[in-house]
């Protein structure tokens, strides 16, 4: 695949379509790409609420909520890793 399709390829995956903007990690490791750079290894960090209520990260730490989940307390983004939250399973 061509940088320039790489690079695409994450521009979309940057798209947020619920805040109508783009990731900044995202599209920031479009422009590494672009330059001649490594393509990432991830662009989100998925969370998982494991059986104790916490909630598990995909770059390895845990996050606990007194009420809801990190959508409804406002979380776009993981405070440890900085990816963009695309998705979360409760």
């Amino acid at each position: 695949m061509s940088r320039a399709k790489q690079a695409a390829a994450l521009l979309d995956a940057a798209w947020d379509p619920d805040h109508l903007c783009y990731d900044t990690q995202g599209v920031n490791q479009a422009h590494r790409v672009l330059l001649g750079g490594d393509p990432p290894r991830a662009t989100r960090c998925t969370w998982g609420q494991n059986d104790e209520g916490a909630w598990d990260t995909s770059c390895g730490r845990a996050f606990e909520f007194t009420a809801g989940d990190p959508v409804a307390n406002g979380f776009a983004h993981c405070p440890y890793c900085g990816l963009g939250l695309r998705e979360v399973f409760p």
